[in-house]
């Protein structure tokens, strides 16, 4: 495309410049006089400026008169052509549109001078040489292309034309350049387009078998997990199994351990019972022995009045009137339930509070003292061994003495250290309290049995 644009303007060029030479001159012809030069070397230098200027065939539209002709009509009108009013004369005489002078010495220093009818300079051209005729070599090359455009519109069309031509090979030559360049640039970056599609082939490769082997590291890593977690779980299950079977066992001691402490406190109560059984019996024969031995003091008392007169006695004699109580103190059982153990919880304690006896009410000569205290045994609840003393009766006014009290059998009378509470009667020496938990504990031993 570049070349055919760069063809087609040259053929724009060459038909104009074609056109331009064949075409008749349309306007008025300039008429150029060259005068005579001056300095030893001017007519070389006129010599010169004659052929460049005069010998031309290929512009006409312009001409040179003759030196001869211009001499003629500056004798008719009696000026001198050197002078500027001379030629002013002349050109208005002839038409004359421009004057070239100059001159040239002997050392090949000169000047060429181009000049209007008025004697306005137009343009000058300074020219120099070794010597004259170096000088005139120099002007020969000079002269058209500094006076061509000046003289000749057609040389000025050409010239114009010649530089549009030129400008346009230089356009077409640097556009053909720049075409060479984009090939090589697009050439170049097809190149580097090549190299970064196989350099990005070449790292998407080495990142599918990185992916690749990463995803076998975090599968082998999943794996791993996977089998720790169900060894972990099969270990828990395990712990958990072994847990429950000691629970299970745990629970299995603190039952036998339940029952064995049951059935201690029962063969207790029982002793104890059986031991209060015997102290009431033992009761029972002390009130039978009070009961003779005051029957007897009566009778005695009875005989010694019938043997003493009436006036000697005083009065009448009354028999004291004291009678023993006996103590309202009771044994009650100890009021806890057993609890199961808790899983990792420490073995079973029996409970640990201290049985003290309750005082009860007693006759008003002599208060019932409980032994001191024992500590309770690390195996389990001992009861206090309290020592129960019968008060003994008041004497009469006659001065008569109550038979020797005698020692009553220990009798457990120790409770759960706190306030008393209200009793409801005995029946037979046992509380209602123990004879319901007697039976309840005999339900439960039947419905275990």
């Amino acid at each position: 495309m570049n070349r055919a644009l760069a063809c087609a303007l040259l053929l724009a060029c060459s038909a104009a410049s074609g056109a331009i030479a064949q075409e008749p001159a349309q306007a008025a012809v300039r008429k150029v006089v060259i005068a005579p030069f001056a300095g030893k070397a001017g007519q070389d230098a006129r010599s010169v400026v004659l052929e460049q200027i005069a010998g031309r065939t290929d512009r006409s539209d312009f001409t040179v008169l003759g030196h001869d002709d211009v001499e003629i009509v500056a004798k008719r009108l009696g000026v001198a052509p050197e002078s500027d009013k001379g030629r002013a004369a002349i050109g208005a005489e002839l038409d004359v549109d421009l004057w070239v002078d100059g001159e040239l010495d002997g050392s090949g220093q000169g000047e060429l001078r181009l000049r209007t009818s008025t004697g306005e300079r137009v343009s000058s051209l300074k020219f120099s040489g070794r010597d004259a005729a170096d000088a005139s070599a120099e002007l020969s090359e000079k002269l058209w292309p500094w006076i061509g455009a000046r003289l000749s519109e057609q040389e000025r069309i050409a010239r114009k034309l010649e530089a549009e031509k030129v400008r346009a090979l230089e356009k077409v030559a640097a556009r053909e350049q720049e075409l060479a360049r984009q090939k090589q640039v697009v050439l170049e970056r097809e190149q580097r387009r090549m190299q970064q599609l196989d350099a990005a082939r070449k790292l998407a490769r080495a990142k599918a078998a990185a992916r690749e082997q990463e995803f076998a590291r975090q599968t082998g890593i999943v794996r791993e997990r996977q089998l720790a977690a169900a060894r972990e779980e099969q270990r828990r299950q395990e712990e958990l199994q072994r847990q429950q079977a000691e629970q299970q066992r745990q629970l299995a001691l603190a039952a036998q351990r339940q029952q064995a402490e049951q059935q201690r406190l029962l063969a207790e109560q029982q002793r104890q019972l059986a031991e209060q059984a015997e102290q009431q019996r033992q009761l029972a024969l002390e009130a039978q022995r009070q009961k003779e031995a005051e029957q007897a003091a009566l009778q005695a008392a009875a005989a010694a009045k019938s043997s003493q007169p009436a006036a000697a006695a005083g009065g009448e004699w009354q028999p004291a009137q004291t009678q023993w109580q006996p103590p309202q103190a009771r044994w009650q059982p100890p009021q806890t339930q057993w609890q199961p153990p808790q899983p990792g919880a420490a073995r079973f304690q029996p409970p640990q509070g201290r049985l003290r006896p309750q005082p009860t009410a007693a006759p008003a000569t002599q208060e019932w003292q409980a032994p001191p205290a024992q500590p309770a045994a690390a195996s389990g609840w001992q009861p206090a061994q309290p020592q129960w003393r019968r008060p003994a009766p008041q004497p009469a006014a006659s001065g008569w003495q109550a038979p020797p009290a005698a020692t009553a059998q220990p009798m457990p009378a120790a409770e759960v250290a706190g306030p008393a509470p209200v009793e409801p009667p005995m029946i037979d020496g046992v509380s209602p309290e123990t004879r319901e938990w007697l039976l309840r504990k005999q339900r439960e031993r039947a419905g275990a049995n």
